[in-house]
Order: C-alpha cells, then structure tokens, then sequence
C-alpha cells in the first residue's frame, strides 16, 4: 500500500484558530476571558456561558498563551491585539484570589468567582492544567 500524501497548510490552519479564539475573547470592566462556551451555530457571544474558567473545560490560559504564541510571530497590527488581548486574560485571572481558592474562574459580568462545575468546589487539577501552559517567562 502506498498512500498518497497528503498536504496541509498547517499555518493557515494555526492562523484560522487563533482567530477563532481571539473572536472569542469578552472583555469587561477591566476583565477578560473566554466564555466556557459558545454556541457554535450563531457565534452570539451574547449567549455564551459569562464564566471565564481555568483547566479541563474552560483552559482560558491554555488559549490566552496560544495568543501569545501567535502574537510572536506577527509583528503587525494583528500580532500587537493578540498580545493585548492574552495579556489581559491572564492578567484576569492573576487577579483571582488563591489563598485559598476563590474559584477556577470569574463570571465575566461581574468579576465574582465561580466553579467550572457546581458553585463551591475548586478542583486543583482546573488550576495544574492551565497553568502549565502559561511561560514563566518571556
């Protein structure tokens, strides 16, 4: 058997992407994030989830730094608002009161924190899982 290969224009897949997550991005009264969801089929960021959470669901982080990572390899005015806009999800989520946990996220609409799941339990794998992602250093 011999298969043909198969090529795939990987950057523009990656580029596509970012862009998708960067649509995403709400930004409220000094906070931002991404909506745990959105509904796929009206794209309506009006009615997406207001919570903005870390790890297995949310990885609001996670995305943050692909942000990041694509803004480094823009230099143009694209790159400068991905770099704005990762910066200021994860400076959102810096803000978050850790000690001990508050929630693994914040409801965008009012800043309050939340759970990924249910209102009272912080799972530390939501905290492992996204920020093994960020850089520690740029």
């Amino acid at each position: 058997m011999r298969p043909a290969d198969t090529t795939n224009a990987i950057t523009q897949v990656r580029r596509a992407v970012v862009e998708v997550l960067a649509a995403c991005v709400v930004e409220k009264q000094g906070r931002a994030g991404i909506p745990n969801w959105v509904d796929a089929v009206s794209k309506d960021i009006s009615r997406a989830d207001p919570k903005a959470v870390m790890g297995f669901t949310g990885n609001c982080l996670e995305s943050a730094n692909y942000l990041l990572q694509e803004a480094d390899t823009d230099p143009s005015p694209r790159g400068r608002e991905l770099r704005r806009k990762g910066e200021a999800i994860v400076n959102s989520f810096l803000a978050l009161k850790v000690d001990p946990p508050a929630g693994g996220g914040f409801n965008l609409n009012t800043g309050d924190p939340v759970c990924a799941i249910g209102n009272a339990e912080v799972y530390l794998r939501s905290f492992g899982d996204d920020v093994k992602a960020v850089p520690l250093k740029r």
